[in-house]
């Protein structure tokens, strides 16, 4: 029987960030990566996924010929006509996602763009083994909402209700985000900013109701010039809510800049009052007690007590614990990339005549080398190396003696998150680790990290813990082991931990084994393999180029140890 291949993507040329691509076999994800590993610009703003559609095309050996059908996760016409702006571009889209001058083929396939939040829904729904589950999707805005509740029942999802822009959460929280003086898409600071506060202050322009909630407030409309009209409601809400915080709390966190002669450039630095931390903590609270209020008017409406999230707002893993411990839900499935990462998949999984069936469990879907080509590039750039057998014991005995150590082994992760594959990792046990990793990546000290532990044993350590295998979920650490353990330790007592497991992720589950038979504790400290504001590395020159700039000992790529 022929295999149906099917081809998601999330990009476009204007508006857009995090451009993916992601390719179905028989309604299987073969291949997925972001666009931003491979041209090195965080997140890809305004980009097409050229080059994350011919790493899966190549890695299923099959042209643009063989792909059946084609998905978009949004449907641009949509929002144009919403905006009211004729964009020309959207009457050839073949042209325009399959330019000729980088792709081959015969006869474009059909491309079908879909609705935003339901590529959303489609990328947790159909990943998540349920049967059937209550669906919430929250961002800052699709077409023409900013959310949705639906509910999945076996390979069908029914949205029962939209969430109008103005009453927004990502907008709200990326408003937030600005006001304390981050970059706009720096969420995930925020949030663990928060936990440094009190959340004294009330953000009363929400209101919970028997549908879920409003926003009470009056959008300051921007008058477009006659060459230039908004393509979504982004700048005039995040303006609105940057006046009203300005108003109610003072003026906007503005950083200093210090000049730093070595690097010849000026350096971003940001301090705190703790009434700015009391804000963050705030505007955590707000979002917590909303989804938490949303999820309960959502399950009585489905009758269902599964849950799936997804959409930007789903990254905050501290209100997704939160959610999961709230006894409104049975269960919680969100996948590893619940921001606009994901709609590619949601987009191929809707078009696909084949769903899963089973829960999707990795998230090692990008490219991955081999020893021979490792050894290619570390010959080309004259790199001393020492090629090691068993390069986990070689790590965990590093790790154990309080090494820091890049980490590039087998296939890259997709999502924000870095799972074992594209790591710098550390040892949990020893109080400075936590210091030594941030200074490693030039990362604010407050900031806190994640572990990585063996599954079967992470709820030894960890109160009330679940499977989490893409790092979405936070825990607070028992007691007992907070001292024992202090560089996961957050400062409120909890982690953001990934569970490792043995079938998904061999190599990395033997090194943290490794680790446990030296230190007796079967977890080590794990963050992403990059440098500040740059994308995870990719591929091994990637490695090479982060690694010789960053403050970590040694690179384990393949089955090579390097020493600074």
């Amino acid at each position: 029987m022929k295999t149906e291949y099917i081809l998601g993507l999330n990009g476009w040329f204007k508006r857009t960030h995090d451009a993916s691509a992601c390719l179905l076999a028989n309604g299987e994800i073969v291949a997925m990566a972001e666009e931003e590993r491979f041209i090195r610009s965080k997140h890809a703003f305004g980009k097409l996924p050229y080059n994350a559609i011919t790493y899966c095309l190549n890695k299923a050996n099959i042209t643009l010929d063989d792909v059946s059908k084609v998905g978009v996760g949004w449907n641009f016409k949509k929002l144009y006509s919403t905006a009211g702006i004729e964009e020309p571009k959207l009457n050839n889209l073949a042209e325009v996602y399959f330019p000729k001058k980088i792709f081959e083929y015969n006869n474009a396939p059909n491309i079908e763009l879909i609705d935003h939040h339901l590529a959303h829904a489609a990328s947790s729904f159909f990943l998540s083994g349920f049967k059937n589950a209550t669906i919430i999707t929250l961002d800052g805005q699709g077409e023409d909402d900013s959310g949705s509740i639906a509910k999945g029942s076996n390979n069908h999802i029914e949205i029962i209700q939209k969430l109008t822009i103005k009453d927004s959460l990502g907008f709200f929280y990326d408003a937030i985000t600005q006001y304390l003086g981050f970059h706009f898409m720096s969420a995930g600071k925020t949030m663990g900013l928060s936990s440094y506060g009190y959340p004294k202050f009330k953000f009363n322009e929400f209101y919970l109701n028997n549908n879920g909630y409003r926003v009470n407030i009056k959008p300051r409309k921007n008058k477009p010039s006659n060459d230039h009209k908004p393509l979504d409601k982004e700048e005039m809400l995040s303006d609105t809510w940057l006046r009203l915080f300005t108003s109610r709390f003072g003026n906007l966190n503005k950083p200093k800049y210090i000049y730093n002669p070595t690097l010849s450039r000026s350096i971003k630095k940001l301090s705190f009052s703790q009434k700015q931390k009391d804000i963050a903590s705030s505007a955590q609270k707000t979002i917590e007690d909303v989804v938490t209020h949303l999820v309960k008017v959502a399950t009585n409406k489905t009758e269902c007590r599964n849950l799936c999230l997804s959409g930007g707002v789903a990254l905050n893993c501290v209100m997704n614990g939160k959610l999961l411990r709230s006894g409104l839900i049975d269960k919680i499935f969100i996948p590893p990339f619940p921001n606009d990462i994901g709609v590619s998949a949601g987009a191929a999984l809707l078009l696909s005549k084949n769903k899963p069936k089973k829960l999707f469990k990795t998230a090692s879907l990008g490219p991955e080398f081999s020893n021979k080509q490792i050894k290619k590039v570390l010959d080309d750039y004259s790199i001393n190396y020492k090629k090691v057998e068993n390069i986990e014991l070689t790590v965990a005995r590093l790790l154990h003696k309080g090494k820091i150590v890049s980490w590039f082994q087998g296939r890259m992760e997709v999502g924000p998150r870095a799972l074992g594959n594209r790591s710098i990792l550390g040892n949990p046990c020893l109080d400075d680790t936590h210091k030594k990793l941030n200074i490693a990546k030039d990362r604010e000290n407050w900031r806190p990290l994640a572990p990585s532990f063996m599954a079967e044993k992470m709820d030894e350590y960890l109160e009330n813990s679940a499977d989490s295998s893409f790092m979405i979920l936070s825990f607070k650490v028992k007691k007992m082991y907070q001292k024992r353990l202090p560089a996961l330790v957050h400062i409120d007592g909890s982690t953001r931990p990934q569970s490792v497991h043995k079938e998904t992720n061999p190599k990395y589950y033997k090194l943290i084994k490794y680790f446990e038979e030296l230190s007796g504790f079967p977890v080590v400290m794990n963050t992403s393999f990059n440098g500040k504001g740059e994308p995870i590395v990719c591929n091994p020159y990637d490695a090479l180029k982060s690694f010789y700039s960053n403050k970590t000992d040694f690179l384990a790529i393949g089955n090579f140890l390097i020493e600074k």
